[in-house]
């Protein structure tokens, strides 16, 4: 029997190529930052083609149609109970691959570094 406990890993910090092979071995990543900060782990979770929950409604306009998917109520004492029931019925099948793969291209084409730098030389100019 599959228990959230035994399903979960806290894998800390790493090279980058330790998180890169940490991100392709993962099914789903969590980020349970409130809402207003932009963690890159959703980000980097994106671009690596796996899910990202999170409690941050921040990330509203980057998940789009798929926000109710992606983005769980924030931070109260049932939070911990969804977020359970999400990953034990999470599986590949649930979240289509196509969805996947729009996400990595929105994520690579908006926020890449390349994207991010054009972004801040417009507003500074």
């Amino acid at each position: 029997e599959k228990s959230l406990s035994s399903e979960v890993v806290f894998a800390g910090s790493g090279t980058s190529i330790e998180v890169r092979n940490q991100y392709r071995a993962a099914h789903v990543t969590i980020n349970m930052l409130p809402t207003g900060g932009m963690d890159k782990v959703v980000l980097e979770s994106l671009a690596a083609g796996v899910p990202a929950l999170t409690t941050n409604q921040t990330w509203r306009a980057l998940f789009g149609s798929y926000s109710d998917t992606f983005i769980l109520p924030e931070l109260n004492p049932s939070s911990g109970v969804e977020l359970g029931a999400r990953l034990l019925l999470l599986s590949e099948h649930d979240i289509p691959l196509e969805t996947l793969k729009e996400l990595k291209t929105k994520v690579t084409r908006e926020a890449s570094h390349e994207a991010l730098v054009r972004k801040m030389v417009t507003i500074l100019s």
